[in-house]
Order: structure tokens, then sequence, then C-alpha cells
């Protein structure tokens, strides 16, 4: 969805969701827009069904998606998602293309996104602009393989940064003293004489 004609920068970000699925802990979901993503939820819900169907994902709320504990058939009311809204939009426009992903992470157990709000906050000065609501009604099918964005995990060890390569898959800028492809191999110090 296209939010457009909030001004100044993001300041804070809301997402309700309308997830219909019989096992809420196989799903994957993120929010993106055309400058960075966050992960919401990842195998969280155990197998639970429709814990999400009227979720708000707020960070100020008291419980993490992470730590949560649901019970079957009960909506979660509102829960801080995986990852902070705000470290991933903050600052950036708010005048974007936003997106949902659901993923699931076995087939047979497709479920339904019957809708989703977006509620993005911009900050333009004082006082703070009003919220801006957007709603999706489009139905739309989870039976999709989980597919993991490729820095989400940080594939890279012993403080290995990750990054985005022009392939569009991960790779690693290894601290000194180690190399590979995910920096899991250690130089070795000692020289040998031939």
């Amino acid at each position: 969805m296209q939010t457009s004609n909030i001004p100044g920068l993001t300041l804070s970000v809301r997402v309700q969701l309308f997830v219909e699925h019989p096992i809420n802990g196989e799903l994957l979901i993120l929010l993106e827009n055309d400058s960075a993503y966050t992960l919401m939820t990842l195998s969280n819900g155990g197998t639970r069904s429709n814990v999400f169907n009227g979720t708000i994902f707020d960070d100020s709320a008291v419980f993490s998606v992470a730590n949560y504990h649901f019970v079957q058939g009960v909506v979660a009311p509102v829960l801080r998602p995986l990852y902070s809204f705000t470290t991933a939009f903050s600052f950036l426009s708010p005048n974007s293309v936003w997106t949902l992903v659901v993923l699931e992470s076995s087939l047979g157990s497709p479920g339904t996104l019957v809708r989703w709000v977006l509620d993005v906050n911009g900050l333009s000065g004082l006082p703070i602009s009003p919220p801006v609501f957007c709603e999706a009604s489009s139905l739309m099918s989870l039976s999709l393989p989980l597919v993991m964005p490729p820095c989400l995990t940080n594939p890279c060890v012993n403080g290995g940064k990750c990054f985005l390569g022009v392939d569009g898959n991960s790779v690693c800028d290894c601290p000194s003293g180690y190399y590979g492809p995910t920096c899991a191999i250690r130089m070795s110090s000692q020289l040998h004489s031939f």
C-alpha cells in the first residue's frame, strides 16, 4: 500500500493484522517499505490458531511476540514486534510503498491474510502530525515455502558483518584474523618456513 502526504520523517509505525491460520507458529511476517524492512514474527504463536486475527503490533506494547503466552483461538491483543519498527523505519520518509510479507514455513496448512491496517505517524516538528491509516482488504493465500532474507539471520560469525551482495546473496565482511564465506576460518599466526 502507498502512503503519501505525511509530512516530515517517520516517527512511529503500528500494524494491525487479520490473519486466519491453523498454526500461527509457522508464520514469518515482515513489514517493509522502499528503504527498510523488519521482522514482526518468526515461529511464534506455537501451534495455536488464529492468534493474530486482530493483533496490533506496536513498539510500545508491554508484551513481546517473542515471549507472549498464546492461547488457542484467543487473539493476542497488542504485541511488540520481534524487531523494532522504530529501529527499522525512524527518520526515513513515511511516504512509501509499504508491503506486508507473510510466509508459511511448511506447506499443507494454508491460511488467509484477510486484511491489514497500517498506521504511520510522521514528525513534522511540533505538534506531531496525526496518524494516517491505510487498509488493504485483498485476500492472499499463505501456502508459500519459507524464504528468509539473506542477512536476516546474520550468517557471519566471529564479529563479521553481513551485507547484501550484488547477486542478492549475503556477503560477510570479516574482522581481522578471520576469513571465509561466513568468517568461520581463523587465520594462523604461525609462519611456516620452506
